[in-house]
């Protein structure tokens, strides 16, 4: 254990996601009792397209399912509402709990070793890389959520972690409609001068799909340096907010 993990643990209490409970430090879900529960329900919650749950769910941005043979998600997300999947986006994004970036990822992790056992896909020929977030928001929050997450799956599964892109663009694309999100990844996103496409296949990470606009620009800016094959992992879809890209 790092020296700076031990004297987080010594000066830190462990709090629970949702509500910031003080939770038992060696818990395996950082959720207090009641937040779990809600948890539980949460995960159980089906499509409000198709009606299938989580797993059986097919609905993708139509940028996703035009251009992307496989895409995986872990949670579905509700921009209007106040869903457990909200609080825990936002400690991604905004908070930087180790305990979020580490629980959401395993999800993720789990769900994309689904969806690669059913494809017969695997999962050890491929290196992962992410959507970087940014400048603006990297300085004022100090971290990126997206690598983090990256860099955390590409050690679950034992897989090269990548630093492929660099993010040139100032406008965030959560503010953006669906066509100002495309032309904005198009201006957004480089890949790195220091960049070497020696994996061919790529696992592309972000929190959140939404339109699928950054992924699929930066999913083609690998397969212009010589990618073969590039599979979006994100850790909640919203199949809410973007009914017309569906």
């Amino acid at each position: 254990m790092k020296i700076s993990e031990i004297l987080r643990r010594m000066l830190l209490p462990r709090v629970c996601l949702l509500c910031d409970e003080t939770i038992d430090r060696d818990k395996e879900i950082p959720f207090c009792e009641d937040c779990e529960k809600e948890w539980d329900n949460f995960i159980e919650i089906r499509c409000n397209r198709c009606g299938r749950d989580r797993y059986s769910c097919s609905c993708l941005p139509a940028l996703i399912k035009k251009n992307f043979d496989l895409a995986s998600w872990a949670v579905f997300y509700d921009t209007e509402s106040k869903e457990i999947a909200n609080s825990l986006v936002f400690a991604l994004k905004y908070q930087r709990y180790r305990d979020a970036i580490r629980f959401c990822t395993e999800i993720m992790r789990d769900m994309l070793l689904e969806n690669c056992r059913k494809r017969g896909i695997n999962y050890k020929e491929f290196a992962v890389t992410y959507t970087p977030r940014g400048s603006i928001k990297r300085r004022l929050y100090t971290y990126d959520q997206a690598r983090e997450m990256a860099k955390y799956l590409a050690e679950l599964l034992d897989i090269d972690f990548v630093e492929a892109f660099k993010n040139i663009g100032n406008k965030e694309q959560k503010r953006l409609s669906a066509i100002e999100r495309r032309k904005n990844a198009q201006r957004s996103y480089v890949l790195k001068k220091n960049f070497e496409n020696k994996h061919k296949k790529y696992f592309l990470v972000d929190d959140i799909m939404t339109t699928g606009s950054t992924l699929l620009y930066c999913s083609r800016l690998l397969i212009s340096a010589g990618a073969t094959e590039v599979i979006p992992v994100t850790y909640a879809k919203d199949n809410y907010k973007t009914k017309g890209d569906y």
